[in-house]
């Protein structure tokens, strides 16, 4: 479902974007010539209520390895490093272990890593160049994640960045 210029902000994505209000969409990202799949979905005011809780300097910048049947223990592991309750964050957990759920099986049980931090600052200042094949994003506070449509994309500089500093 394409959305329009007034729905939640978004413009008129081009055919390499889908988006959508369910879960489904995602799995549109393997189709040919999808580059972003958007799962546009309401905030849940029980995982809101979770994250409020946290501060910027909370989660440092932490990434793990991880499987879909390890997850929540994995995510539980990490906030307890953190100093944090994981019982506090149920429903926070509860939909991070869905969202892998759902990406494990997009990605056909590829090696699975997560990233869990908490910024307040922009945390992706440089274009992605890990060649990761797929990747899956979710923001739970704040405006967003932003991304470039294929044609705003000056290839010519990618990375041109990271060689100059």
């Amino acid at each position: 479902m394409r959305r329009s210029a007034t729905h939640h902000g978004l413009i008129e994505p081009p055919p390499c974007h889908q988006i959508g209000d369910d879960a489904a969409v995602l799995q549109k990202v393997t189709e040919p010539g999808t580059h972003l799949s958007l799962w546009s979905r309401p905030v849940e005011a029980s995982i809101v209520q979770e994250i409020e809780k946290l501060q910027a300097s909370d989660l440092q910048n932490t990434r793990r390895a991880t499987s879909r049947s390890s997850f929540d223990v994995d995510v539980s592991a990490l906030l307890r490093e953190q100093g944090l309750d994981p019982m506090a964050f149920q429903n926070l957990r509860a939909d991070m272990l869905r969202l892998i759920s759902i990406f494990s099986t997009v990605s056909e049980g590829r090696e699975l890593k997560f990233r869990l931090l908490t910024t307040g600052t922009d945390d992706c200042r440089r274009f992605h160049l890990d060649r990761l094949q797929l990747r899956l994003l979710c923001t739970y506070q704040g405006p967003g994640t932003e991304w470039l449509t294929d044609a705003q994309v000056d290839r010519e500089r990618l990375g041109a960045r990271l060689l100059e500093s």
